[in-house]
């Protein structure tokens, strides 16, 4: 549900599987959003978010800080 709706807002993301990691399913019951290291909540909290109009300036706020520091990360869901 949170990758459709990355996709459907054209936001490039990086999904981390835990159920392709051999213990993974011990840190994972629902899915785990995090934006630039924030953690927003699972899909139906990040829909809400969009729905609020919340989620895209929480994005951009994160390619603004990529794009001001070369050094820093931005980590997207």
């Amino acid at each position: 549900m949170a990758k459709k709706l990355f996709q459907d807002v054209n936001v490039n993301y990086t999904a981390i599987e835990l159920d392709r990691y051999e213990n993974g399913s011990q840190f994972q019951d629902v899915p785990r959003i995090f934006i630039n290291g924030t953690f927003v909540g699972g899909a139906t909290d990040t829909q809400r978010l969009h729905r609020e109009g919340k989620l895209l300036p929480l994005v951009h706020q994160c390619l603004i800080q990529r794009e001001g520091s070369s050094r820093k990360s931005c980590s997207l869901p």
